[in-house]
């Protein structure tokens, strides 16, 4: 999803029967006009957790943290996982 965003996010339309429209990936220019605008603006007012996760927001689809998982879990977790996701196809 995360490499090829525009074709995943064209056929899930598809799929669920809405409208694709190519500004669904300008989310990140629009934080500035919501009510993220404060926290990332004032991120010395706002908790650390709570600044990172809305500066995330504020930036375009990208692969920068695609395999933080391989990092993040242990051998057991990503069994577990994999044990549920053959499962549920």
């Amino acid at each position: 999803m995360v490499t090829n965003p525009e074709q995943k996010i064209k056929e899930l339309a598809q799929f669920f029967n809405f409208e694709y429209h190519p500004s669904i990936f300008q989310f990140h220019e629009n934080v500035k006009n919501t009510s993220f605008k404060e926290v990332i603006e004032n991120p010395l007012e706002t908790e650390k957790k709570d600044f990172v996760k809305y500066e995330k927001l504020s930036k375009p689809i990208n692969t920068d943290r695609l395999d933080v998982w391989k990092e993040k879990l242990s051998e057991n977790e990503i069994q577990i996982c994999s044990g549920i996701c053959r499962n549920s196809q």
